[in-house]
């Protein structure tokens, strides 16, 4: 648990230490959602539909 809000940066020392141990670890199955060399337009696709299950982006002209 962080307690940074009540506390300052030592509120959150105890969890970053965890967050560093957890990604250093053997266990660690992190991977991006998408290629980094992914356009714009298809990261924002695949974040829309992967994390907020959208069913589709609609792009206006200027964008």
């Amino acid at each position: 648990m962080s307690d940074v809000w009540a506390n300052g940066g030592t509120g959150g020392t105890e969890m970053a230490y965890k967050v560093v141990e957890v990604a250093e670890g053997k266990s660690n199955k992190f991977k991006t959602l998408y290629d980094e060399n992914e356009s714009i337009k298809g990261k924002i696709i695949k974040i829309a539909t992967e994390i907020y299950g959208a069913d589709g982006v609609d792009f206006s002209k200027t964008a």
